[in-house]
């Protein structure tokens, strides 16, 4: 990739709602420990309880650093409204442009 220069770091989270994502996104934004967030519906397909379900959900990629990525995720994880939350860290390399405008957000 032309350009990259630093390893950004995706959360990847799925909500009940569009408000509780939303909710989730707004704190990790304020406290500077996301530099943006995408939510998108999706339909999610699962065993709970011995059963199969099929759920309206919402899915969050909060953009962070690999140095605030520990704490976006304690912090995603102590709000959340699920029993059992689906958060996933994924590593990528970032281009210049929007790295340098990610870590200006994250201070």
């Amino acid at each position: 990739m032309r350009g990259v220069v630093a390893v950004m770091v995706l959360l990847y989270a799925v909500f009940p709602s569009a408000a509780s994502a939303g909710k989730a996104a707004l704190s990790l934004l304020e406290g500077r420990l996301a530099a943006c967030a995408n939510i998108m519906p999706c339909s999610s397909l699962y065993r709970w309880k011995g059963r199969i379900e099929l759920q309206k959900e919402f899915v969050a990629i909060f953009k962070t650093s690999k140095a605030k990525v520990r704490e976006a995720r304690v912090r995603i994880l102590k709000r959340h409204p699920y029993d059992v939350p689906c958060v996933i860290e994924l590593a990528g390399k970032a281009n210049r442009a929007f790295e340098k405008w990610a870590k200006g957000e994250l201070r």
